[in-house]
């Protein structure tokens, strides 16, 4: 290991498979980065809050998150929301995030299970969001049940404990 990638906090690590060799039959390299440690970790865990942090202060009353995250007249999002309480509860389970951070994350799923209707679709999802050319761009994109929407609350209600 080079000294660079000692100071940056990067190990790299070779998986080698039990056969010694590949079959060719994936795409995989034999390498693999580890998370990083120490101040690479602790800037990354760092910024990691400062932006939950943030996403807290917006959140709606209801446990959901706007389209818009700063504006309150922009639409209540489910899939944005559904992701957003997904990364909060992993992060605090795995420890990355303060535990307060999974709490808010809970908070959002009690919201978002009132997105599922009676035949399981969720509802309030935003059918695409390209970036536009204003904000009323984002506003105007209609809300439909999306396959995406769909695995964002099944990755959420997975992370429920």
């Amino acid at each position: 290991m080079t000294n660079a990638e000692k100071a940056s906090g990067l190990v790299m690590t070779r998986l080698k498979e039990t056969s010694g060799k590949s079959d060719g039959d994936d795409h995989f390299a034999p390498d693999r980065w580890e998370w990083p440690q120490g101040a690479v970790r602790t800037r990354i865990i760092d910024a990691l809050t400062t932006q939950v942090r943030a996403l807290a202060r917006v959140q709606d009353a209801g446990g959901l998150w706007h389209t818009i995250l700063d504006d309150p007249s922009s639409y209540l999002e489910t899939s944005g929301s559904a992701s957003i309480a997904y990364g909060l509860m992993k992060g605090a389970r795995l420890g990355l995030l303060p535990q307060e951070f999974g709490d808010i994350g809970r908070r959002s799923a009690v919201g978002i299970q009132k997105c599922i209707d009676q035949r399981g679709l969720v509802t309030g999802v935003s059918y695409g969001t390209a970036v536009g050319q204003d904000s009323q761009q984002c506003r105007d994109i209609p809300l439909r049940a999306t396959a995406y929407g769909q695995g964002l609350v099944f990755l959420m209600l997975g992370e429920l404990r």
